[in-house]
Order: structure tokens, then C-alpha cells, then sequence
């Protein structure tokens, strides 16, 4: 769970392992093996190379429904239980308060992330291909994504596939890209 980590590890960090990596990092380990949620293998494509795991890619949309939402919840309450998960929840809604939840024809990409010893070999473009795709097969128009200010290799990455932005505020910057039809 490494990976699934470097794709927003200071933000993860924070809310799962109250600064401290190695929690977050057992936290996500077994969110993966729960299947479902946020957090779960079910809700995340990975880049394989040489049997590595070498990139993987998320994204929600605005009809993943209440069962995603309790599934979620559920593997936070499992690994926490009740009092802390409380307190992640209300953690993870203050640090995340200017993310913006996609609208119907917005395909939102949640967590991308590429291996060091493969990035600049073509894995996140792939990635990002791989979710156009997805986007069109549930007649998704846009795909948006926030990413953090000081991330510029992010947004320069994100930019030169055909990005552009669509706001910041203090803390992200929401980019958006046409999908076509």
C-alpha cells in the first residue's frame, strides 16, 4: 500500500495516521484487502510490469451511492473503532472541506499514483487513457481532479495531457479535461 499512499501521502498521512506514516500506511493496507470503499481494491485499477504493481488510478462519480459511502465508513470503524473512526471522519472533513465532489457528467480521478523507478515511462498517461475510457463507458462529458498547490510536478503532469484549470482555493487546484465522444 506504499503506492496507494505516495498519491496524496501528506493528506492521507493526516487524516489516517494522525501524522504518523506507518499508521496510515497499516490503515490502508487493510482498507485494500476489505475490497470495497474508498479505500479498497475494487475501486482502484492498477499498471502491472514484470508482476509489479507498478501505478494504480481511482476515481468516483456522483452515482457510487450510499453503499460506497458505508463501506467506506466501515473500514475506517474496523481498523479504528467507533470513538477514533468519529474523529477521522471529522479530520478527513476538515482537510478535505475544499475538494469538490463530482456532478453527474464529471468522472472524478481520486487517487493516481506511479512508482518512482517508473515514472517519465508513459504508466500515468496510460493510467489517464485507461480512465477516459472509463468516463465515456458511463457517458461521463469531463474528468476533473484536484491536486495539491504544491505538487507542480502533479500539475504539470495533469497540464500537459490536456488539463486545464478549472479553480484553486487555498489548499488545491481542481483541473478539468473534456473526454470527447
Amino acid at each position: 500500500m506504499p503506492l496507494l499512499l505516495t498519491a496524496g501521502e501528506e493528506l492521507l498521512v493526516a487524516i489516517f495516521g494522525q501524522g504518523n506514516t506507518s499508521t496510515a500506511l497499516n490503515f490502508l493496507h487493510d482498507a485494500w484487502h476489505q475490497r470495497t470503499g474508498q479505500y479498497g481494491y475494487q475501486q482502484h485499477w492498477v499498471a502491472v510490469q514484470d508482476n509489479e504493481v507498478v501505478g494504480l488510478v481511482t476515481c468516483w462519480h456522483s452515482e457510487l451511492g450510499v453503499q460506497f459511502d458505508r463501506d467506506t465508513l466501515q473500514s475506517i470503524t474496523r481498523f479504528y473503532g467507533s470513538e477514533q473512526a468519529l474523529k477521522i471522519i471529522h479530520r478527513s472533513q476538515e482537510l478535505t472541506a475544499e475538494l469538490s465532489a463530482p456532478v453527474a457528467h464529471e468522472l472524478n480521478i481520486g487517487h493516481l499514483a506511479v512508482h518512482s523507478d517508473y515514472q517519465r515511462q508513459g504508466i500515468g498517461r496510460l493510467l489517464i487513457e485507461f480512465i477516459v475510457q472509463q468516463a465515456k463507458s458511463l457517458s461521463k462529458q469531463t474528468l476533473t481532479l484536484d491536486v495539491e498547490l504544491q505538487n507542480i510536478e502533479a500539475l504539470q503532469f495533469y497540464i500537459a495531457l490536456g488539463f486545464t484549470e478549472q479553480h484553486s482555493t487555498s489548499r488545491f487546484v481542481q483541473l478539468q479535461k473534456s473526454v470527447g465522444f
